[in-house]
């Protein structure tokens, strides 16, 4: 099968969609979002585990509630500016519910790739993703073999019908980036990414 025929297979799988393709609600919220925000030719990504998570705790802004880095005491330092994600275009997001910030900053810190054991598997099955290696051979641009993505189990507020994620790429020594993602429930139960909050680029 050439790229292109397989680029169609795997359009025609995102756009189907289906509920439930793994055990549990967030990991298949995780499964989601990689298969959203991540495109690339097969092998492109691997599934690694996540190391440059910040913690966070909820402060209440001029602009409702956000997030700030929990060791932090200065305001100007809260993280109000999550940026959503519509139709390519970039703009302010509306806010979100204060209950599902609440949740966040009381949840512990699951990686993913961990709580979901089968989620590995599927990243390779259904977006074409490559097996992680624990040797990460650097090429002559400098960059590694493969990008690297990192997500924790989502936090799943369902009655907001909000879900949270720290998601993380390593693409190299010194190239990568971290930031939390939001996505929203749709009318027909899929999960879609809305907004995201960067926190970390190198």
């Amino acid at each position: 099968m050439n790229l292109d025929a397989w680029i169609l297979v795997v359009v025609a799988t995102l756009c189907a969609w289906p509920i439930g393709v793994l055990a549990e609600p967030a990991c298949d919220v995780a499964l989601a979002e990689l298969s959203q925000e991540f495109h690339g030719p097969p092998g492109h990504y691997a599934l690694v585990g996540v190391g440059n998570l910040q913690r966070v705790k909820l402060v209440m802004d001029e602009a409702g509630p956000c997030l700030s880095k929990a060791s932090s005491r200065r305001p100007d330092q809260n993280m109000c500016g999550w940026i959503e994600i519509s139709d390519k275009r970039e703009a302010p997001a509306r806010p979100l519910a204060k209950a599902t910030l609440e949740m966040l900053t009381r949840s512990p810190i699951v990686d993913a790739a961990t709580a979901c054991p089968t989620l590995t598997h599927a990243t390779r099955s259904i977006l074409g993703w490559g097996a992680p290696s624990k040797r990460l051979r650097i090429r002559r641009n400098g960059l590694y073999a493969f990008t690297g993505v990192g997500i924790t189990l989502p936090v799943v507020a369902a009655a907001q019908g909000e879900a949270i994620a720290w998601v993380e790429t390593r693409s190299g020594p010194l190239a990568g980036g971290g930031a939390f993602v939001l996505l929203r429930v749709e009318a027909n139960g899929h999960w879609r990414l809305v907004a995201v909050l960067p926190l970390l680029t190198s």
